[in-house]
């Protein structure tokens, strides 16, 4: 059960955090990209910093993990292939967005593509 009652945007500010801060910080350049992209899609950019990242900051590891694995259920129960693979080029355009994808961040997004095949999502 996860500790954040998760919707649509949730669940894709969920996977924002994992994918961008998957080498250890967000920069300033992912951030924006971030924040542009929340905005497009009509979600509040500033309650993904003040209610999502700040309460997963505060999670252990371990419930992170449950968080983030909770987080693809929901987009593989809730999102059609058409909207995964959207949201999916989304993360993939973030990542890049500093100029580059880290290994780390790559290793994120082949995770998700691995687990949207895996379960016929």
């Amino acid at each position: 059960m996860s500790s954040i009652e998760l919707n649509d945007e949730k669940a894709i500010d969920v996977l924002i955090f994992y994918v961008i801060g998957a080498d250890g910080h967000i920069e300033y350049d992912e951030e924006q990209a971030a924040k542009r992209l929340l905005e497009a899609l009509d979600y509040d950019p500033e309650s993904y910093y003040r209610e999502t990242v700040l309460h997963i900051s505060g999670l252990s590891t371990e419930h992170t993990n449950e968080l983030i694995d909770d987080a693809i259920d929901y987009i593989c129960e809730h999102f059609d292939s058409e909207r995964r693979k959207y949201m999916f080029a989304l993360l993939e355009n973030l990542a890049s967005s500093d100029g580059h994808i880290s290994s780390n961040e790559k290793e994120k997004l082949d995770n998700l593509k691995d687990h949207f095949k895996k379960n016929n999502c």
